[in-house]
């Protein structure tokens, strides 16, 4: 599957889940181990715009990738930057580059898109469990991230950055959860656990 495509539809995905975020509900806890969900959304939104920068070949702004302040409507303010985002990366010549992103270095533009995209099938996760309403987890698109997050190396996995340890889950469950377990989410995670 073409990256910016893949990446098109995971964005796509999480949209109805991301409309649900709204002011008044910025303060609850998430998965994202001491991140409510007004830092996770802004964290969502600097990722946005900070791999649309990259895409148009800027060089990395720490003040970009920390996020927009969300004001009064956090989904508009997510929505402006996920449009950003999916406007640079329809630059037809994109995946013939490679791009600065911020804290990681220059890498190949097919291997950020993956990065963006499962990282954000994370996210969407994350959103929704925050919400408390039954995350979207697209079987295809899911399927499609596990194998993508199995090639990159261990170091990627047990510090939170970028993401926390697998977490043991049976090998029958569910691609989606399967998924979110392997990128450290646990499963069954609610806001007292």
């Amino acid at each position: 599957m073409d990256p910016r495509e893949y990446d098109r539809r995971v964005l796509e995905s999480i949209d109805p889940t991301m409309r649900r975020v709204a002011a008044e509900n910025l303060s609850l806890p998430t998965p994202c181990t001491g991140w409510t969900l007004g830092d996770l959304v802004r964290h969502m939104a600097g990722s946005h715009f900070g791999w649309a920068f990259a895409a148009r070949g800027d060089a990395p702004d720490p003040a970009v990738w920390a996020g927009p302040d969300l004001g009064k409507d956090p989904y508009l303010v997510y929505r402006e930057s996920a449009d950003a985002a999916t406007a640079a990366f329809a630059d037809p010549d994109l995946l013939s580059r490679s791009l600065q992103i911020h804290g990681y270095g220059t890498i190949p533009a097919a291997a950020t898109l993956h990065m963006h995209a499962v990282d954000f099938l994370a996210h969407g996760w994350d959103v929704a469990m925050a919400l408390g309403i039954e995350p979207v987890l697209d079987e295809e698109l899911c399927a499609h991230g596990l194998a993508i997050a199995q090639r990159w190396p261990e170091v990627a996995f047990g510090s939170g950055d970028p993401f926390a340890a697998h977490v043991p889950i049976d090998d029958a469950a569910p691609t989606g959860l399967r998924l979110m377990a392997y990128l450290g989410r646990d499963p069954h995670w609610t806001p007292s656990s």
